[in-house]
């Protein structure tokens, strides 16, 4: 009888952190959007006729973001953007509470996408992430070849709405970090049915994985 109960203790307890495991993974799955996602007023990169889509919520001061964009970003455009396989698409999601420098980054960046380099602006903001003043921005806008009176004029909060906006996009659809990414299918409409969500600072390596997944059922 012993031998009995030891042994029903002891499977009891080979059995239970397999369940606590799925338990916890279930709660921990972040949610993907039910709709499909609008890129139409989104900064993007690459074909856009490519069927698959990857959507980056990214804040400049964000350092997980930083190493996306200098490490990450950079393979990922070689093999997947240029062929045309994947449409990258860019959107804001400055974190004002721990990152007070980020959303007049991200106006910089809005300002310079008025004169036509927001990659440009975009590359040189995270290469640069601890140097985010005004002063810098004006610098890197010269730099870059921009009209320095409309982008100083335009920093003066021309393109504050369109940040915010993105913003509030980004609550909306439950974005609590930076980056965080949704990959899914482009839809005739240019909209992107999301399948797949990640959350945090992602290497080529998972990218590849999960990208290579999607483009298989294309």
């Amino acid at each position: 009888m012993i031998a009995v109960c030891v042994l029903i203790v002891c499977l009891l307890l080979f059995r239970s952190p397999h369940k606590t495991a799925a338990s916890k993974s279930a709660i921990a799955a972040p949610p993907v959007p039910g709709s499909a996602l609008k890129i139409d007023r989104a900064h993007t990169k690459g074909d856009d006729k490519a069927q698959v889509a990857l959507i980056e919520f990214s804040d400049f001061q964000c350092p997980y973001c930083a190493d996306f964009a200098q490490q990450t970003f950079g393979p990922l455009v070689k093999k997947y953007v240029e062929p045309g396989k994947l449409l990258f698409v860019f959107h804001h999601y400055p974190l004002t509470a721990i990152h007070p420098l980020a959303e007049k980054a991200a106006e910089s960046a809005e300002c310079a996408a008025r004169q036509g380099v927001f990659w440009g602006m975009h590359d040189l903001l995270f290469r640069n992430q601890k140097r985010l003043e005004l002063a810098s921005m004006k610098e890197w806008a010269r730099e870059l070849g921009l009209n320095a009176q409309r982008f100083s004029t335009c920093l003066d909060g021309e393109a504050a709405t369109q940040v915010r906006s993105e913003g509030d996009e980004a609550r909306a659809l439950s974005v609590n970090g930076t980056p965080t990414f949704f990959l899914g299918t482009v839809l005739p409409d240019r909209t992107v049915k999301v399948t797949l969500r990640l959350d945090g600072g992602v290497g080529i390596a998972q990218l590849e994985e999960v990208i290579d997944r999607i483009l298989e059922k294309h």
